[in-house]
């Protein structure tokens, strides 16, 4: 941990209480050499962590005299803000972003032909700074920022789908309804959480909310966000409780320890939205329902049934993935194999 943030003595602020605060009424936000000029839209603040906060900047070098002959480069920016109580989630977030950015990096710098990772375009959130506030802030009792590349809560998965469509059915980013959408964006979540596991690591709450695009133009290129419930595969204490949802593998109900496998199940909930534009399940309660009286199979047998009307390769590829025994299915090698070839992706487009 302490490698990677750095502390901040903010025990002098008390002239400007809300300095650290995603609230803060400042223009700027000065930290060591950088300036994050503070855009106007406000905050946007989530439901959990209690408390966790975003907003976006725009990071330029703190210099005192620039060159007027030279322009400074400024990059756009998220500023993550965790309460003093979110110490966990924190420090997970940044440990699971550190190792895959720098997985990432090695998979390209040595890429191999013959190598069977199938690397995503980008792993995660880049981190640009950390820091550890010497004392939680006064008004929201903020004591952690993580700075990274872009990120906008309206720009996930769970966001596209369900929370801003148009009146005719059509995001005002993209058509969610088109095939090649649906197509595409399959093939991007099924190589993120490939990558992911073959870094070792186990996502054990995976949902809509945890795939994010950056950009409009990039629509179809899902990255995996909010990576803080993870554990790493390659080490046995992964008997940290996790909160079921009705995201979850049916297994994890009573699970004391996690497996890639239900993993997989997650994600074929989550495709299964992505072919529809529907949640499998409406929350926890209506999926636990269904499991205590004894009728997932019949409700898998409807989703394919459903999925198959948008098309067939839909209906293999969630029949592959939604096994109530999780020894049945697939690996994400063979999905992502059959995705390409049933469709005809080109995987270097």
């Amino acid at each position: 941990m302490t490698s990677l943030t750095r502390k901040v003595n903010n025990s002098n602020n008390n002239s400007d209480g809300n300095y650290y605060e995603p609230s803060s009424i400042n223009e700027t936000l000065l930290l060591q050499s950088f300036v994050y000029t503070l855009h106007k839209d406000a905050p946007s603040y989530a439901f959990f962590p209690q408390g966790y906060a975003t907003r976006t900047a725009t990071r330029t070098h703190n210099l005192q005299h620039p060159p007027h002959h030279h322009q400074q480069q400024s990059t756009e920016c998220t500023i993550h803000y965790f309460s003093a109580s979110s110490l966990p989630w924190f420090r997970q977030l940044l440990y699971v972003n550190a190792s895959l950015q720098d997985q990432h990096r090695a998979a390209i710098n040595h890429h191999d032909d013959d190598q069977e990772v199938e690397t995503p375009s980008a792993a995660g959130l880049h981190t640009y700074d950390a820091i550890t506030l010497s004392q939680p802030t006064a008004q929201g009792h903020y004591q952690y920022i993580w700075i990274t590349s872009p990120f906008h809560q309206q720009h996930t998965l769970q966001s596209l789908l369900f929370d801003t469509i148009t009146s005719g059915g059509i995001h005002s980013v993209v058509d969610c309804t088109q095939f090649s959408f649906k197509a595409w964006s399959t093939l991007s979540m099924l190589k993120s959480l490939d990558f992911f596991h073959q870094c070792g690591w186990i996502h054990r709450k995976l949902n809509a909310a945890c795939f994010f695009y950056d950009q409009a133009s990039s629509v179809t290129e899902w990255q995996e966000a909010n990576n803080n419930n993870n554990n790493n595969n390659n080490n046995n204490n992964n008997r940290v409780v996790v909160e079921w949802d009705e995201w979850s593998a049916p297994e994890c109900m009573a699970a004391v320890v996690y497996y890639p496998s239900m993993d997989i199940w997650s994600l074929g909930c989550v495709l299964y939205s992505v072919a529809t534009g529907k949640r499998a399940f409406q929350h926890v309660h209506e999926y636990q329902t269904v499991i205590r009286s004894g009728q997932l199979q019949t409700k898998i047998d409807t989703m394919l049934e459903e999925v198959a009307l948008v098309d067939d390769s839909f209906k293999e590829l969630l029949r592959r993935m939604l096994h109530v025994s999780p020894h049945a299915r697939d690996s994400l090698q063979n999905l992502i194999h059959y995705w390409i070839q049933v469709n005809q992706l080109d995987d270097d487009e």
